[in-house]
């Protein structure tokens, strides 16, 4: 049983980042791939994970009006296609 003085949030699990190691895959020509398709910024990006809010906010994840909407826990996100293209291709990019 938790102590009720604790917050939530410290019993939570958190993951280090997981990125791909791209020249891994160098023999694929992935590289290439992600660079021409603007995610190779994306895919490498390393920060913590939740794990558990990522699965809420994709198991309600919709798509409207070029905007991304889901809801975690109670609260209503809804991101523009523009504002996810900032936050998640190269800033040199940008």
């Amino acid at each position: 049983m938790l102590n009720k003085n604790i917050p939530l949030f410290i019993t939570k699990i958190v993951n280090s980042g997981r990125a791909i190691i791209l020249a891994d895959f160098d023999h694929l020509n992935l590289t290439q791939i992600l660079r021409t398709s603007s995610l190779e910024y994306l895919v490498t990006i390393k920060e913590f994970v939740y794990p558990k809010i990522v699965h809420y906010f994709y198991s309600d994840l919709s798509f409207h009006n070029n905007h991304i909407r889901s809801k975690v826990r109670g609260i209503d996100i809804n991101l523009s296609l523009e504002k996810f293209a900032r936050h998640s291709i190269s800033p040199a990019m940008v």
